[in-house]
């Protein structure tokens, strides 16, 4: 493991290294600009606060009243297609009654993006449903300063901060060595002084104050046919506005969530493309491999097999380790294919994020809801043993719940560690490789349709309002095989008790 980002950056590191793809797409926002990134953009912010962007970065600024709202990223509308970034601001200024707002206001939205509202008294900043755009902040208590950044080693650089021995231990654990696509617990970061701000979360830079903004309220219930009915437009209206930015490739694999992205694309040509990603270890007969070319051949799809290799180039490993503290280094090979294919010109699509409405946490944990469950429990169901750095993280998230207005803890969960968390780092990791990455599910308003319908129908063994959203976009894609390679026996006990389950719910 190698945590080269805490230390200082070199004149190398200044001028952006190989191919400009040391710390792409990353940012970093303080009471003054980094002046050692000479080749970054610079923004001011409010009246005391200064962003250093890198230069791939997309920022967008807009101007109302005592309101000024800074975009990293970018921003799509699924009831607007044509809009861009700017129109969508105003948009945001428009609709939002005062700076506590800004999450219904910016509720419809998709994208990948962090926002920094300023107004007279309070500078706020938050990220997308997802938190895919991700933020690290460090305490001004304990380091004398505040500063925010796209991953954490860009702060403790620019501090000089020690790594938190308790920290390098849980890294040291075999729990946490044995997981080849490990993840963060809570908040937590190599360093005690950094924090991680997670989804549903703000962050008030003046005082340093987070505070959670999701849930507030009970959603309401939806049927499948009525969350299937709000989810199906909205989809297709993300990968519509999507499609007249920027050229895309789209992941395909044999799996439902692709699949659901892939039908919400029906009717895409130009710029849409798809692709899979045939990792080291993956037989050419593997289905992950084999579906996504029956898929192209049946559907007349424009389709790419990007091969992943160990042989590798020096110079790309060298900055594929030093862009995030503690990267994934089982990612390098397929970061390099992928670059090597598209050199940076397509942004990709993904199927991830639709897991937050799975329940398969609590579906692995098999206890009823409203029982108690435990950091220790949570540190077990992500592999981390109850390796106290785990356990004093899912502490602190527990205690920070509050009211969950009926949202179940595990889904909560599911969306804040295993998504604003995990999935958050991989797509800053890719970055390398990407002009940009859209999840299509990355959108509040879609998450919450999705989790409003029961629990049964979103569940394995049948995916019902999965399957469902297929059927009503593109239902001739079901004619092709869902995950083949895996055991779909279901014995005719199982069977009955699911089917009690579903209908004993609906009726509840």
């Amino acid at each position: 493991m190698s945590f080269a980002e805490s230390r200082p950056l070199s004149a190398e590191d200044a001028g952006l290294g190989t191919d400009n793809l040391l710390y792409r797409n990353q940012f970093v926002l303080g009471h003054r600009y980094r002046g050692e990134l000479r080749s970054w953009k610079r923004l001011k912010v409010g009246k005391s606060w200064y962003l250093t962007v890198h230069p791939d970065l997309n920022t967008c600024q807009v101007a109302s009243d005592n309101i000024v709202i800074t975009l990293l990223g970018y921003l799509i509308d699924p009831r607007d297609s044509e809009a861009r970034d700017e129109e969508i601001l105003r948009r945001i200024i428009r609709d939002m009654p005062g700076p506590d707002g800004f999450a219904a206001a910016t509720s419809s939205y998709g994208g990948r993006w962090a926002l920094i509202i300023a107004d007279r008294g309070s500078t706020l900043l938050f990220n997308d449903a997802a938190g895919l755009r991700q933020i690290f902040y460090s305490h001004p208590g304990s380091t004398g300063e505040m500063w925010c950044a796209s991953q954490p080693g860009l702060i403790a650089s620019h501090l000089k901060l020690d790594l938190d021995p308790l920290a390098v231990d849980f890294v040291d654990s075999y729990a946490f060595r044995k997981n080849r696509e490990f993840r963060w617990p809570g908040h937590s970061t190599l360093y005690r002084q950094i924090d991680h701000l997670l989804p549903n979360h703000c962050l008030e830079l003046e005082t340093g104050t987070v505070r959670r903004y999701w849930p507030v309220r009970a959603l309401a219930a939806s049927s499948p046919e009525q969350a299937m009915e709000k989810a199906a437009p909205l989809l297709q209206g993300l990968m519509n506005g999507i499609s007249m930015r920027f050229p895309l490739a789209l992941s395909i694999t044999s799996g439902i969530d692709s699949r659901i992205v892939l039908a919400s694309s029906r009717g895409l040509k130009e710029g849409f493309r798809t692709m899979t990603v045939r990792q080291i270890d993956m037989p050419e007969d593997h289905a992950d491999i084999t579906i996504p070319k029956l898929l192209a051949k049946r559907f007349d799809l424009s389709h790419d097999i990007v091969k992943s290799s160990l042989l590798m180039d020096d110079g790309f490993v060298s900055v594929f380790k030093r862009n995030v503290p503690a990267p994934h280094y089982i990612y390098a090979p397929d970061a390099q294919a992928i670059l090597r294919h598209y050199g940076q010109a397509r942004v990709a699509v993904t199927g991830s994020a639709s897991e937050i409405a799975r329940s398969s946490f609590r579906t692995q944990l098999r206890r009823p809801v409203g029982e108690p469950v435990t950091a220790q429990d949570l540190a077990r169901l992500q592999g981390m043993g109850v390796h106290p750095f785990a356990v004093e993280s899912f502490s602190e998230w527990l205690g920070g719940i509050g009211d969950l207005h009926g949202i179940d803890m595990l889904d909560l969960f599911e969306w804040e560690q295993g998504h604003g968390n995990w999935l958050a780092m991989c797509q800053l990791e890719f970055d390398i490789a990407w002009k940009d990455i859209f999840t299509p599910f990355n959108c509040r308003e879609l998450l919450e349709i999705l989790l409003s319908a029961d629990r049964a129908c979103r569940i394995e063994p049948g995916y019902e309002l999965f399957e469902g959203l297929i059927r009503r976009l593109w239902p001739e894609l079901l004619t092709i095989p869902i995950n083949p390679h895996r055991d779909k026996k279901v014995s005719l006990i199982s069977a009955i008790r699911t089917g009690l389950r579903r209908r004993l719910a609906r009726l509840l």
